[in-house]
């Protein structure tokens, strides 16, 4: 397990001989982690109408399973549902080099909102599906600035937080 976490980024050794210790994410790479996910979402939001029909799907299925983990108060349910969420958005682009640095972003953002003093605890649901909505009339680039004006709120709550 540990060697896991070590090849995910979320453990660093401190020195030959020393007991693992958890990554430090730096404001700087907070920032550009939000950057890049920002983009790599948006690449989602604008390949909507050309996706697959089951890339669709899987994103209105995350979004409904988000919404029942929201409804029902389980925490855990909602931060990983939200994650699934997010990297359907992704998915949509039909790319798995994509898909897969975005759940490697993601693994990072949380471990800067788990050592942030709890920040990043907000799960707003319908913002979600205001999104997706968009997408389907077709509101692209409005869509686009709904997820950018999201994830900088996002990331400044984080970074109020973040230690150091």
């Amino acid at each position: 397990m540990l060697l896991r976490l070590q090849n995910d980024g979320l453990v660093q050794k401190q020195g030959r001989g020393l007991p693992l210790a958890v990554t430090r994410i730096s404001r700087e790479d907070l920032i550009d982690i939000f950057t890049a996910r920002f983009h790599l979402e948006a690449a989602g939001g604008r390949s909507f109408d050309t996706a697959t029909e089951k890339a669709r799907e899987a994103v209105d299925r995350s979004l409904e399973e988000l919404e029942a983990a929201v409804a029902s108060s389980d925490r855990l349910a909602q931060v990983r549902l939200d994650s699934q969420c997010h990297t359907a958005i992704v998915g949509l682009t039909g790319s798995r080099r994509l898909v897969a640095a975005h759940t490697q972003l993601l693994v990072e953002a949380r471990l800067a909102a788990v050592t942030s003093r709890g920040a990043d605890r907000v799960v707003a649901v319908a913002n979600h599906r205001e999104f997706v909505d968009m997408l389907r009339a077709g509101q692209t680039e409005a869509a686009c600035k709904q997820l950018e004006r999201r994830m900088t709120v996002a990331r400044e709550r984080v970074l109020q937080n973040l230690p150091g």
